[in-house]
């Protein structure tokens, strides 16, 4: 009962903390229930170069003098970036799905816990480090490979588009079973594993980081493959309730290999500007049926929807606006719709207590406030907040609460096998099974 108290009196002092903090932005209230098979062996055959940021996307909009809203916008996404910076995904407890969302959030920054340690995450997942009870990467014969599946990759190409985001370099070093490569390696793989009519947005994306948009190269069957034939494979396949994260990764992909073509002054043919009007359709579509409280639909890009579960509304909101924030032009950016999607995402990840909310959507809701707050306002103190007494006492609330946790686990006794897909928080935590449990402190276990 002692364990059961503290749980819900540390649930209270986050809740606290969260209203003191968003007392100064009572203006950016919003109402959260308005209505609303086997590779053959690759062979290294292509010179790999990184290629820089397009400028459009790292450069701060200029904001000669911000308003009331602009400054309690920017204090509010500041605190809530140093809150969430304290939450690491625990790779004793977590598979690599679960620390590639972890990296997602702080990019090249973002710490994992990995026996009571906490380590760099980019350094953590490139020396194939274990996540539970699963490693991401293989090397049969000294060849890189790649693991997807449940707990794994979730997708073809999914750690290289992470690392992509996270802008870490080529010459990376990666380490599998004692073998050296470096990232470089991970690129010429997902390049001669490209397949047609399979997803490839995930190679797209990590690819277009990478290599010059004019790269041509023949994949492990001896196809002949270059941006153009990704982009065409892409487009041609559907965005529909059955497209993962309802097709944001691929809207994603897209514009990332748009705006690598346009900062490397390339011409455009036919085929990317189709891919700039496909962008626009969808771009319409999002704000069409954005929810009167600043969500985005819960039912993607098909029609209006306010789902009250708040993962969900996490899960579509924080995708969505990941890719707004990412594609939009430095005036496109200044869209009220976007300010006020940032302030739902904001209030949202302050209000519900951070244990409630799984690890994939947080952890692209986070990427999108990054990018949004690097973009407007040009720097991001969330480190320096995190240095502050208040986010210590904030980690020192977590850890409490994880303590917490896992007393009630050891009292609740034996793991159940809970295969339900009632999301962690539904119930009150003592009645959940153990991994639900890890689920709602942790974030979903993949």
């Amino acid at each position: 009962m002692r364990s059961v108290l503290r749980i819900f009196d540390c649930d209270l002092l986050l809740m606290i903390f969260a209203s003191v903090l968003l007392a100064p932005t009572t203006a950016l209230a919003q109402d959260l229930n308005a209505e609303t098979g086997p590779a053959t062996e690759p062979v290294a055959s292509e010179t790999v170069t990184a290629t820089p940021e397009p400028t459009q996307l790292l450069e701060a909009t200029t904001v000669p003098q911000m308003s009331q809203d602009h400054e309690a916008r920017k204090r509010a996404i500041e605190r809530c970036l140093a809150i969430y910076y304290t939450i690491q995904v625990d790779a004793d407890v977590l598979r690599p799905w679960s620390i590639m969302h972890g990296l997602i959030a702080f990019g090249d920054q973002t710490l994992v816990v990995a026996k009571g340690q906490r380590v760099n995450a980019v350094e953590y997942l490139c020396a194939n480090g274990i996540g539970d009870d699963r490693r991401l990467l293989l090397a049969p014969g000294g060849r890189l490979r790649t693991n997807v599946g449940r707990g794994f990759q979730g997708h073809e190409g999914q750690l290289l588009a992470m690392l992509a985001q996270a802008s870490v370099s080529s010459d990376f070093p990666v380490t599998v079973d004692h073998h050296p490569f470096s990232v470089a390696d991970l690129i010429r793989y997902e390049m001669l594993t490209c397949k047609s009519n399979t997803e490839l947005t995930f190679k797209l994306l990590g690819l277009s980081h990478y290599l010059d948009s004019d790269a041509v190269w023949k994949d492990n069957t001896g196809q002949q493959w270059d941006f153009s034939r990704l982009l065409k494979e892409e487009l041609d396949s559907p965005i529909d309730e059955t497209t993962s994260c309802g097709g944001t990764h691929r809207l994603m992909a897209v514009s990332r290999a748009i705006a690598n073509r346009k900062q490397q002054g390339k011409p455009f043919d036919s085929g990317w500007i189709a891919a700039e009007d496909y962008l626009k359709k969808f771009r319409d579509f999002a704000f069409t049926f954005q929810n009167k409280n600043g969500s985005f639909s819960t039912k993607w890009f098909r029609s209006r929807e306010n789902d009250p579960d708040i993962n969900r509304r996490l899960y579509t909101t924080g995708h969505v606006l990941e890719w707004l924030v990412y594609s939009s032009s430095d005036t496109e950016l200044q869209d009220q719709r976007i300010s006020q999607a940032v302030d739902y995402v904001v209030n949202l990840m302050m209000t519900a207590p951070h244990y409630k909310l799984d690890v994939g959507p947080r952890g692209h809701a986070i990427h999108a406030l990054r990018m949004y707050e690097g973009r407007m306002y040009g720097v991001s103190n969330h480190k320096q907040l995190m240095g502050s007494e208040f986010a210590r006492h904030i980690e020192q609330q977590n850890k409490q609460m994880q303590q917490a946790a896992r007393e009630i686990q050891i009292w609740n006794g034996q793991q159940q096998n809970y295969t339900g897909s009632m999301p962690a928080g539904s119930l009150p935590l003592r009645q959940q099974p153990m991994h639900a449990q890890r689920r709602g402190i942790f974030g979903l276990r993949r």
